[in-house]
């Protein structure tokens, strides 16, 4: 009977001392999957034991789960069929395409040698006038010059601002020409903005106003002696002139004197204007046709 019990004990005891020797063996090389725990790996790298959770168990055909059904959830998967037929049919926005219609340049060739003569006479004659006005009439009267003159526009630009729908810029339109006609001297000194506290705002034309109505901008256009613009910018620039009430009441010539100071006055105040712009920029024409074309469309949205 001892004889059995100790043969009994001492196989067991080998063959505990085998399933030792095996785990020990299987622990280095692979996870301990026992208790769905993450187990160590038995390699140490700098002194440290990198523990990982166990894998999953394998489908019955014995070959790996792809790695999106693993992780992907019926919300996932549906967000993903989404943004796939929005890029397959076409419909992904760019967040940082600008709005607006492309300006169209089909008199490219006669709008650029505008272009050029235009340029040659802001470089060779109104900005050395408008640098020595500069030097003569402090910069604090040319702000006040400005103010007058854009004064004197409240009329075409209260029925654009009207007419767009923007009732509230209107009376603020209004209310700063009464107050600046008044208290500010014509227009000298802004009283509405500092001590009403009423801001002014962008001047609103003719040609936003038919923008906002739906009539297409035309061809682009750049005529000598005037700013670059388009045919539909171009005819509300001859309606709000026909909008200021002062070209009924005034001479031609003083009429002619008044815009002549306007324009050197508004050079003066904008000298750096092109400044480092021509040595940097290979096709001035189309940048400033580009520049137009952006600020146009900014305006009208606003």
């Amino acid at each position: 009977m001892k004889r059995v019990l100790g043969k009994s004990l001492k196989n067991m005891g080998m063959l505990m001392l085998g399933v030792t020797l095996v785990l020990a063996t299987s622990g280095s090389e692979s996870f301990g999957e026992a208790d769905g725990l993450a187990k160590p790996i038995a390699t140490l790298e700098g002194g440290n034991v990198f523990f990982v959770a166990p894998p999953p168990v394998a489908p019955a055909s014995d070959q790996p789960r792809p790695l999106n059904e693993q992780r992907s959830t019926p919300d996932e998967e549906q967000k993903v069929q989404v943004l796939a037929e929005s890029v397959v049919e076409g419909d992904f926005v760019d967040p940082f395409e600008e709005e607006g219609e492309q300006v169209k340049d089909p008199w490219e060739s006669f709008n650029s040698s505008m272009f050029t003569f235009n340029h040659q006479v802001d470089r060779r004659v109104l900005k050395p006038f408008a640098t020595g006005y500069d030097h003569v009439i402090p910069y604090e009267v040319q702000r006040s010059l400005d103010r007058v003159f854009d004064n004197l526009r409240v009329v075409p630009r209260f029925i654009n601002t009207f007419a767009q729908g923007k009732w509230e810029r209107a009376g603020v339109v209004l209310s700063r020409f009464l107050l600046n006609s008044t208290i500010g001297i014509g227009g000298l000194f802004d009283v509405a903005g500092e001590m009403f506290d009423l801001k002014d705002i962008d001047f609103e034309d003719m040609g936003q106003t038919l923008a906002i109505h739906g009539v297409p901008s035309g061809p682009y256009v750049v005529v000598p002696f005037l700013e670059p613009t388009t045919v539909r910018d171009g005819l509300g620039q001859i309606v709000d002139s026909f909008l200021n009430p002062l070209i009924y009441f005034t001479p031609f010539v003083v009429q002619l004197g008044f815009r002549g100071e306007e324009v050197v006055n508004d050079r003066s105040l904008n000298l750096q204007v092109f400044e480092g712009v021509e040595e940097s920029t290979v096709d001035l024409y189309g940048a400033v046709r580009e520049a137009y074309s952006q600020r146009r469309a900014q305006a009208i949205k606003e």
